[in-house]
């Protein structure tokens, strides 16, 4: 067995076990479902890092990427793979699920490894349209609860939290050369390219900032319909994770929009704070 082929037995090893911190499985969402949501998860993780964590060069994460995808297509065409390939492609069967929304994961994650930022806010939308959007469109299929305006709120929500989730990881991103606020957002508030000027706190950043987490919080408002339109425990799962979406754009804003000199993380008090929010607002 070469490196690669003992690198995937251990990151298959971990998409068996290692997926507790995936938000739509927690003891909300009943047991049946659990474990299809764990097995996404898990192929998802994997894929990401294989992106992000191996330090092969970019043709050989390239390549490991499209085996990974392709295990899980002989998996579902053929009927031959692995444990955990063969498990997964029995809960695509069961559920009905679209092999295409994990094509488009894989998708994303090349983009990751090719990653040479955003010109337009367009752009990054069509970043997130691999990246965050299937994987809500997954847990509809898995939930029974496919409409075409759920696929839209859906993509909102996912969109949202992905957004949310590369303003509260500013400084992490642009240590690694990855720059998620896009070309004409910089130059719209007077930001030369520069990677000095991007990778230095200013009032203009500032102030860009606090531009993209009202775009992203206006995004989280066209979605919050999304939890009353499911079944009862998917919409309390979407009510926290919406909640806890809008905390992270809260606690950027209270940092004063200087995610370059901290990340702004949810603590026990604020997941308090969410659940509290879920339970009596909605």
């Amino acid at each position: 067995m070469n490196k690669h082929q003992d690198a995937e037995s251990a990151l298959e090893r971990l998409a068996m076990t290692h997926y507790e911190n995936f938000p739509v499985a927690s003891r909300f969402i009943p047991r049946r479902y659990r474990r299809p949501i764990h097995l996404i998860y898990a192929f998802a993780r994997t894929g990401d890092d294989i992106a992000d964590e191996w330090p092969d060069p970019k043709e050989e994460r390239l390549r490991a990427l499209e085996e990974w995808f392709a295990r899980l297509q002989t998996a579902v065409e053929k009927n031959q793979g692995t444990a955990f390939f063969m498990e997964l492609a029995s809960v695509i069967r069961t559920y009905g699920l679209d092999l295409q929304l994990f094509a488009d994961l894989i998708t994303a994650f090349r983009m990751d490894i090719c990653h040479n930022g955003y010109r337009t806010y367009h752009d990054l939308l069509g970043y997130c349209r691999y990246s965050a959007n299937p994987v809500g469109r997954l847990m509809l299929q898995v939930f029974g609860s496919v409409t075409e305006e759920n696929y839209v709120l859906s993509d909102a929500f996912c969109t949202a939290l992905q957004l949310a989730n590369f303003w509260q990881d500013l400084f992490i991103d642009t240590a690694r050369g990855r720059f998620y606020i896009p070309d004409e957002d910089y130059a719209r508030f007077g930001i030369d390219g520069s990677k000095q000027s991007r990778t230095s706190t200013s009032e203009a950043l500032r102030t860009l900032m606090k531009f993209e987490v009202e775009r992203t919080r206006q995004l989280f408002s066209t979605a919050s319909p999304l939890p009353q339109r499911v079944s009862a425990s998917l919409g309390f799962e979407l009510k926290l994770i919406w909640h806890g979406g809008m905390r992270i754009l809260e606690k950027i804003e209270r940092g004063g929009y200087d995610t370059l000199a901290s990340r702004p993380a949810l603590g026990m008090a604020d997941k308090m704070l969410i659940a509290y929010r879920a339970c009596v607002f909605g």
